[in-house]
């Protein structure tokens, strides 16, 4: 009897093992996922301000005046890449124009920056932002909250 029940104890504890085993598995995996869904959520707001962005120029060049809408002030307004002058530099642009200027800014510098250059964009997404720079190889971060220009950004000097 006492044999039948260890033999019974021994795999109860190995199928307990092999579902904590499991569960640990299935955590990790959602926290990757959650980890994804929160860059995926900032770019996403990313993309929504600039279509914000662009869409209120349109706005503005619709309601422009005819006098206003003439050929030298198009022409003025347009460079000669299709972008106009008075564009707003993007978060990453914004980032990379601070740390241009420093080695090295932390996350609270970089977000002062940001606030100052782009007071529409939501400041809780800028780590997100971060993070998402720091994956793609153009920033670094030799510290826990502060970050370097890294790859083709520290390379590179020009805008």
């Amino acid at each position: 009897m006492r044999l039948q029940v260890a033999e019974l104890a021994t795999k109860d504890s190995a199928l307990l093992a092999a579902v904590r085993q499991r569960r640990q598995e299935l955590e990790s995996e959602l926290s990757a996922v959650r980890s994804q869904e929160e860059v995926l959520a900032g770019m996403a707001d990313s993309s929504g301000g600039l279509l914000a962005a662009v869409d209120r120029q349109i706005d503005r060049r619709r309601t422009s005046t005819a006098a206003e809408a003439g050929a030298s002030a198009g022409a003025a307004e347009e460079t000669g890449d299709g972008t106009t002058s008075h564009a707003r530099p993007t978060v990453p642009e914004t980032i990379r124009a601070l740390l241009l200027e420093r080695e090295e800014a932390t996350t609270k510098e970089i977000t002062d920056q940001i606030k100052r250059a782009r007071p529409d964009v939501k400041i809780k997404y800028v780590s997100k932002t971060l993070v998402r720079l720091k994956k793609r190889g153009l920033l670094m971060q030799p510290r826990v909250g502060v970050y370097r220009l890294d790859g083709e950004w520290a390379m590179s000097t020009g805008p």
